[in-house]
């Protein structure tokens, strides 16, 4: 048997992921009686039944529920490789940067100010990036290096080097009980939601709750806090009294204002801007330049308390 076209993977996986012929005839611009011809076609090469129909409904059997956890490992592949040969073929191209929303883009246009005229690369292209989303550019080669926040007790499947160390505030709105506090405890903030970024868990989320460093307070702290997706969601969050934040303290000088105050915590942990990069042959010299720029730059006086992720 000639093995699988990638047309083949794109039709049973789109059937796969909406489980309605219709909707995925619709995705893919062909016709339903053509697609369900095809997934019947696919479905006597393999020997094998991918789908239970009903009139009402549609699902994976067994083998479908294998057949697509492959495709969709083999089709981002592809396209991995598409877009890694397509980068390729120039001969020379500036590096992608990716960085979230709200980067401080004084420290940015230093590092690659820097970076072009020490090594005579060419100044590197900047791609903004949703919050918690920096590595997704790497993963699908539309990135050479992100910059991001490390959470202790979590892992990079890539290449990381850190830039610097800041310690994290509590951010509290100006009418807090506690806004007048000098230092406090994280136990002093047990009882209060806190806001977090969407979509964490795990360690990265008890790094967010400021409970990586008190583990005993597990069982005592507020899980209820809002999520939010950007820096502005955020802030006006804690204005609006409606949750606190555990934030780096560089975020006291981009966001200062008379309705928020930043508060010290003793015992939270402090937060790390670190580079991220994919192994990548065509660009391992520029990549390199790139990153001792960046470590040189960051950890110059000026720019202690600079915000890139």
């Amino acid at each position: 048997m000639d093995p699988l076209e990638s047309r083949e993977l794109r039709y049973f996986l789109a059937v796969a992921e909406e489980l309605n012929f219709s909707r995925a005839a619709q995705r893919l611009h062909i016709a339903q009686p053509a697609l369900s011809r095809a997934v019947r076609a696919l479905e006597a090469r393999l020997g094998s039944k991918l789908f239970h129909r009903t009139t009402r409904r549609v699902s994976l059997t067994d083998a479908g529920a294998v057949l697509k956890e492959d495709a969709q490992m083999i089709l981002a592949a592809l396209r991995l490789a598409e877009a890694r040969a397509r980068r390729a073929t120039q001969t020379q191209r500036p590096l992608v940067v990716a960085v979230k929303p709200g980067s401080d883009g004084q420290l940015l246009n230093a590092i690659h100010q820097r970076y072009h005229a020490e090594s005579g690369h060419l100044r590197p292209t900047v791609k903004v990036v949703g919050c918690g989303e920096q590595e997704a550019p790497l993963r699908s080669a539309a990135a050479d290096l992100v910059y991001m926040r490390l959470a202790p007790g979590t892992s990079s499947e890539f290449a990381v080097t850190e830039l610097l160390t800041e310690k994290r505030l509590a951010l509290v709105s100006a009418a807090h009980p506690l806004a007048a506090a000098q230092v406090l405890q994280r136990a002093d903030l047990a009882a209060e939601p806190v806001v977090r970024w969407a979509g964490l868990s795990g360690a990265r989320l008890d790094y967010e709750l400021g409970l990586d460093d008190a583990p005993h307070l597990a069982d005592s702290v507020n899980r209820e806090g809002p999520e939010v997706t950007d820096w502005s969601q955020l802030v006006e969050t804690v204005a609006f009294e409606q949750a606190i934040a555990f934030v780096p303290a560089s975020t006291a000088l981009r966001f200062p204002r008379s309705d928020l105050v930043y508060l010290t915590v003793r015992d939270i942990t402090p937060s790390t801007v670190a580079l991220a990069s994919a192994p990548d042959a065509m660009q391992a010299q520029a990549i390199d330049a790139y990153l001792r720029t960046a470590v040189s730059e960051a950890r110059r006086p000026q720019h202690n308390a600079a915000k890139l992720a």
